[in-house]
C-alpha cells in the first residue's frame, strides 16, 4: 500500500486480515478505500456491508449491500445479509424480497430458510414462518435454534402438543437449557 496506494487488491487483502483479527472498523476503512478505487468491485462492497453490519452501522450496511446487489443482483449471500440487516433495523418487510431472491439465486440452504422463516415470524406471518422453518429442519436436522423458533411459532397458535413434539426432537440433539425450559412449558400447557 505504501508503494502503490491505488492497488485495490492490497486494500482487500489487508481488510481481510483486519476482519480475521476482529478489527472491523479498520477492515471497513480498507474495504471502503477499495470501493473508491474500484466502484464496480462486488467483493469490496459486500465485505464493506458485512463490516458495517458487524459494527451495527445498519444504514451504511444497507447502502454497501445495495451497491453489491446492483453489481450481482442474484448473489444469495448479499441478498440474505441485506434481508437480515433490514430485520435488525426493525423493517423485516423491506428485507423480505431480498430473502426470497437469495433462495432464487441458489441459496437452498438450511440457513437461508431459517432466516426467511425468522423474517416471516417477525412480520406475524406464522404459517409462512412455519413452512420455512420446517424446510430448514428438513435440510439440516441438527440446528436446535431452528427447532426453538419453529416451536415458538406453534406456541403462538396455541398448538402446544405440536410444539412439544418439535421440542422433543430438539432435545434429542443434545442438552439445551432453552429447549428444556420451553418443553417444560408445553408439558404445563398440555396438562
Amino acid at each position: 500500500i505504501e508503494k502503490n496506494p491505488k492497488l485495490t487488491l492490497a486494500f482487500m487483502a489487508r481488510g481481510q486480515v483486519f476482519r480475521q483479527q476482529g478489527q472491523y472498523a479498520q477492515a471497513a476503512d480498507d474495504f471502503k478505500r477499495a470501493t473508491a478505487l474500484e466502484p464496480r468491485n462486488f467483493g469490496a462492497f459486500y465485505n464493506l456491508g458485512l463490516m458495517y453490519q458487524y459494527l451495527q452501522r445498519f444504514g451504511e450496511a444497507v447502502d454497501a449491500y445495495q451497491r453489491a446487489v446492483e453489481i450481482h443482483p442474484l448473489d444469495p449471500d448479499v441478498n440474505m445479509n441485506l434481508a437480515v440487516v433490514y430485520a435488525q433495523m426493525g423493517h423485516p418487510l423491506r428485507g423480505l424480497p431480498y430473502a426470497q431472491r437469495a433462495i432464487i439465486g441458489g441459496a437452498e440452504s438450511p440457513h437461508t430458510h431459517a432466516n426467511l422463516g425468522t423474517l416471516y415470524a417477525s412480520m406475524g406471518e406464522t404459517d409462512k414462518a412455519i413452512a420455512e422453518l420446517r424446510k430448514a429442519i428438513e435440510l439440516n436436522a441438527n440446528a436446535p435454534e431452528v427447532y426453538l423458533n419453529l416451536a415458538a411459532e406453534y406456541m403462538k397458535q396455541d398448538q402446544w402438543e405440536v410444539a412439544g413434539n418439535v421440542l422433543r426432537g430438539a432435545a434429542k440433539l443434545g442438552p439445551n437449557v432453552a429447549v428444556q425450559e420451553r418443553l417444560g412449558l408445553t408439558y404445563y400447557k398440555t396438562g
